[in-house]
């Protein structure tokens, strides 16, 4: 088998949109700075569990490159989300993380990664278990049944969430989200599986396998007619129009929670105060059988689908290496697939902000922000990509 240099990034990130490109260098170009202030002091490991099996340690360095108009930017997406209470504060990722995952990928050949809420709050998407998510506040997200058996309470759930819908599609990939879609198309990723349902992977340019489904699609619980996010948000206009247009002329970021009761939530809904949906505020019903409406996605107190969730055991088991991003595995959907690629004797590690609850099933653990470290893994050193043989 021959092999090649993996290609750089500036090649990778060719494929992705400009705006995003722009944003993953203003991203990469922060974390060099970040990281440069902390050069004195890069024994600092943060709370990382040594690698069963690595001996060899690289000492490797970033390179990275981009064009000095895109590096003169002062205000940029990625500075205004640091500021975000939704991001858990993290030190920047030392040179021994950033070696000990570069090693991670590289002796792996089918690398299964699966992705969390950690990566998108980086995009300005809140999470729920984090010290700084929405379960801090003491918010609960709606449960499948509350869903189904109260009108009420699907009346509140799709007024927060068309409310909520142009700030939710308005959050970009992060620097994590494209490093990963340039690991697959450089073959260095063989399989991902998110537990996102905001489709910043596809918007990267990934497609993973959706464990707990997308907010994009939404579908009759009844006869299963599926229709997309847009349409039925259209539909919620027409027969809410007074209401959305007050919705829609409002700055979220100028407005209050006194003023509007209005807050972020995560999965694009956002908390209101009921005075606001309770009287004057109608939900579609399904065109083909006029049932109940609700996201594709699974919400708390439900199954993942039989054929998706026997996908992603049936990778988990296949892959010789299995790596988890931003995710504290508290669901059992995602617990289970390490859990199954670790008693087959896949290599485990997980990168993440916080404890987990496969922390003891892991040799290697990383504690660091996705958007810094994943790019300066690109970077580092020269991942070997097969060339095809005729």
């Amino acid at each position: 088998m021959l092999y090649t240099k993996m290609p750089s990034i500036e090649s990778l990130a060719s494929k992705v949109p400009r705006n995003t490109r722009e944003m993953l260098s203003t991203m990469l170009t922060d974390t060099i700075q970040s990281t440069s202030k902390n050069c004195k002091s890069l024994g600092r490991m943060g709370r990382v569990i040594p690698f069963q099996g690595f001996t060899k340690h690289m000492q490797t360095a970033s390179r990275i490159s981009f064009p000095r108009a895109t590096l003169e930017r002062k205000e940029t997406t990625s500075s205004n989300l640091r500021n975000k209470k939704s991001i858990p504060d993290s030190d920047p990722p030392s040179v021994q993380d950033v070696n000990l995952l570069y090693e991670f990928f590289e002796r792996s050949s089918k690398l299964l990664v699966l992705t969390g809420a950690g990566i998108s709050t980086e995009c300005g998407i809140p999470d729920y278990r984090s010290p700084n998510g929405a379960y801090s506040t003491g918010f609960r997200p709606i449960t499948h049944q509350e869903f189904t058996r109260s009108i009420r309470a699907r009346r509140r759930y799709w007024a927060r969430s068309y409310a909520g819908w142009r700030q939710f599609t308005a959050a970009q990939p992060g620097a994590a989200h494209i490093a990963l879609a340039a690991l697959e198309q450089a073959g260095r990723i063989k399989f991902m599986i998110t537990q996102n349902v905001d489709r910043l992977h596809h918007h990267a340019g990934s497609n993973p396998l959706e464990l707990h489904g997308t907010v994009y699609n939404v579908i009759c619980t009844d006869c299963g007619f599926s229709l997309s996010r847009s349409v039925f948000q259209d539909h919620v206009k027409s027969l809410n129009q007074k209401w959305a247009a007050a919705i829609e002329s409002l700055d979220y970021d100028s407005v209050s929670d006194k003023s509007f009761g209005m807050k972020i939530r995560p999965d694009g809904d956002i908390e209101i105060d009921e005075k606001f949906w309770e009287d004057a505020f109608h939900i579609p019903s399904c065109q083909k059988c006029n049932g109940v409406l609700k996201p594709d996605v699974v919400f708390f107190g439900d199954n993942v689908p039989k054929d998706r969730a026997d996908r992603a055991m049936e990778a988990a088991k296949r892959c010789d290496a299995f790596l988890v991003l931003g995710s504290s595995l508290m669901t059992m959907s995602a617990f289970r697939l390490i859990r199954a690629a670790h008693e087959a004797g896949a290599a485990t590690a997980i990168v993440n902000i916080g404890e987990t609850r496969a922390d003891k099933l892991v040799p290697l653990r990383i504690s660091a922000r996705l958007g810094e470290i994943l790019p300066r893994v690109l970077n580092a050193g020269s991942l070997s990509v097969p060339v095809p043989q005729p």
